[in-house]
């Protein structure tokens, strides 16, 4: 899209979508893999530490990463390797109004490689996980392997709400390669449950096993007596499993790779329910009401309870501790979260 105002803002708007249509241009080549964590910047501001090696493991950094090495624009019919791949081009909206009380971000005010991101999100990669902006999309690599994360963060301090109790989200997603067991995450939103100062409530949108698969998650966000900045998921040596660990597996549905699919997701946490839709169409067997269908650890008819708000919003790629055959790249672009239905861009 073309930005036409200030993005990541909350929008004074009244309008439910936007509306306009064009055609979004490829992502530029950005060049060879991207390097490993560099030293630790500051939470979400100061500089990210200078590139290190493609190796997993080491402290998370909080600022994006450019990628290293010069390299050339690669084909565009897809492929496996993640460091040779570019996403098409996609039909996509241009920048019309935010909608009204929603978070929205196209990525492309951004300068491109740059560590402006940081300006306006919270950045938080561990496992050798990389963060950029391709000029006109997010892009995301993480490598093979267990606890890798490439995360866009939005929090309060205040434990305050970024998004309603019931919101809804869409985000353009491009994803090279589906990991054949490994859990994997795309959004997430929780916050601290009722009754707590430690407790978080977390439900997340992503897959395992080659399939869909919704999440929730209750787990102390003290580790050490400290509270340190973390993604969905827990870094080595945190405490772990999470006293309470659900979901709702899919049998059926999955996510197409090598091409753009308009990723959709909703939560009510009054009722609780999570629901999910792509390229418009509704994932039925996603769709949760109340309580999921498995539970790792906790009560297995355990309620889905809410946080008391939703405080904390996560966009980007996470694969958990199984460990995934395949090293990811995805592209994430035209961001609108909200409390009304966005829908999928105008072709």
């Amino acid at each position: 899209m073309r930005p036409t105002a200030l993005l990541l803002v909350t929008c004074g708007l009244t309008v439910a979508a936007c509306s306009a249509s064009g055609s979004k241009k490829s992502p530029m080549g950005t060049g060879g893999a991207s390097g490993g964590a560099g030293a630790t910047g500051g939470a979400g501001a100061g500089p990210a530490g200078a590139p290190g090696g493609a190796g997993a493991g080491g402290a998370p950094t909080m600022t994006p990463v450019d990628a290293g090495g010069a390299g050339s624009s690669p084909p565009t019919d897809g492929g496996d390797d993640v460091t040779t791949t570019t996403a098409p081009d996609a039909a996509d909206a241009p920048a019309g109004a935010c909608p009204a009380g929603a978070l929205c971000d196209d990525f492309e005010s951004y300068t491109m490689g740059t560590l402006d991101l940081a300006t306006r999100w919270t950045l938080y990669t561990y496992g050798g996980g990389a963060l950029q902006v391709d000029g006109t999309s997010l892009h995301v690599t993480v490598p093979a392997g267990g606890r890798k994360y490439a995360d866009l963060i939005k929090q309060t301090a205040d434990d305050s709400a970024v998004l309603p109790l019931k919101h809804y989200g869409r985000v353009m997603v491009w994803l090279t390669a589906m990991p054949s067991a490994a859990h994997w995450a795309i959004n997430q939103a929780g916050g601290i449950l009722a009754g707590t100062t430690d407790m978080t409530a977390k439900y997340s949108w992503g897959g395992q096993n080659a399939k869909l698969l919704p999440g929730y998650a209750q787990r102390s966000r003290v580790i050490g007596g400290a509270t340190p900045l973390r993604g969905g998921g827990p870094q080595d040596g945190d405490p772990n499993p999470a006293p309470v660990d659900c979901s709702t597996p899919t049998k059926t549905e999955t996510v197409a790779t090598k091409r753009w699919v308009c990723w959709e997701w909703m939560v009510d946490g009054a009722t609780p329910e999570v629901h999910m839709w792509l390229d418009g169409q509704p994932q039925t067997e996603a769709d949760v009401v109340g309580k999921g269908t498995a539970c790792a650890t906790g009560p297995a008819d355990g309620t889905w309870t809410a946080p008391k708000a939703f405080s904390k919003i996560i966009l980007g790629w996470e694969t958990y501790t199984q460990a995934s055959e395949v090293a990811n790249e995805v592209w994430l672009d035209d961001l609108v979260m909200g409390p009304e239905r966005i829908g999928c861009p105008t072709p």
